[in-house]
């Protein structure tokens, strides 16, 4: 006897649960809502942002930043879960502790460039803090193998003057790593944070909205309609409607 579309549906969700139980979210009432709301502002912000270019890079990618934090604090758990449905009070604080440190450079943006390379205490708090939000929100999406290749660095750097010949650097200092990681561009707000703000989101939003809108499967069906008959069809198919999807994605990059 063949399965039911339900019973089908709960081998399914088994499935995606064994793999990646921390991304499985069920989220009901105001918990759902919440997060719902500001999945919607991190989009506005992108899309305004990309339309009109009204903020500088670094700020651009500094909120960028917070937004991601925030979304991975309220998504996904301090342990894999089977099934999350609800965001703990410290990770709401988490969150939205992340999103205001991203406001940092949108608040000091005169004063940071005005001291640049010469960061006051506050600058080096905040700096440790994102750092260190940053590495638990990697843990969180990653497991622990990201975190610990990058963490191993921050030692290396700070105390590299002592190793042996041929490992051994100049070293430096705490407030140096710092501002390296985090008042310049190229630490966490580097290039790919750059293009992350810049291209990858507004691509991955508009595909979601394709997605949404059925223009995908239209893509598809056109493409087997031509081609799926014919010999060598799932190759034909794959390449057509991959280059239904490039007309689209070149018409957006001219745009942005």
């Amino acid at each position: 006897m063949s399965a039911s579309p339900q019973e089908a549906d709960n081998k399914i969700r088994q499935a995606i649960d064994r793999e990646n139980p921390s991304t499985v979210v069920a989220f009901e009432g105001v918990a759902g809502k919440a997060v719902f709301a500001i999945a919607v502002a991190f989009s506005l912000f992108q899309i305004w942002t990309a339309a009109f270019n009204p903020l500088s890079s670094m700020v651009v990618r500094s909120v960028h930043v917070g937004f991601l934090l925030l979304m991975t604090f309220t998504l996904f758990g301090f342990r894999q879960e089977a099934e999350r449905r609800s965001v703990p009070w410290y990770d709401w604080l988490l969150g939205l502790g992340a999103f205001a440190l991203g406001l940092y450079h949108y608040v000091f943006e005169v004063d940071l460039i005005q001291r640049a390379g010469d960061p006051n205490t506050t600058d080096l708090i905040v700096g440790a803090l994102t750092i260190a939000l940053v590495f638990e929100a990697a843990r969180r999406i990653m497991g622990w193998a990201l975190p610990i290749m990058c963490g191993v660095f921050i030692p290396y750097a700070l105390f590299g003057r002592h190793l042996p010949f041929g490992l051994a650097h100049r070293g430096y200092d705490v407030d140096q790593v710092i501002d390296n990681l985090y008042l310049s561009t190229e630490g966490i707000y580097g290039t790919p944070t750059f293009v992350s703000a810049t291209f990858i989101f507004l691509f991955i939003l508009f595909g979601a909205f394709l997605e949404r809108a059925g223009m995908i499967k239209l893509f598809n069906d056109v493409s087997l309609g031509l081609v799926g008959h014919a010999k060598g069809g799932p190759a034909k198919v794959a390449v057509i409607s991959s280059g239904f999807m490039g007309t689209i994605n070149d018409r957006a990059w001219r745009t942005c």
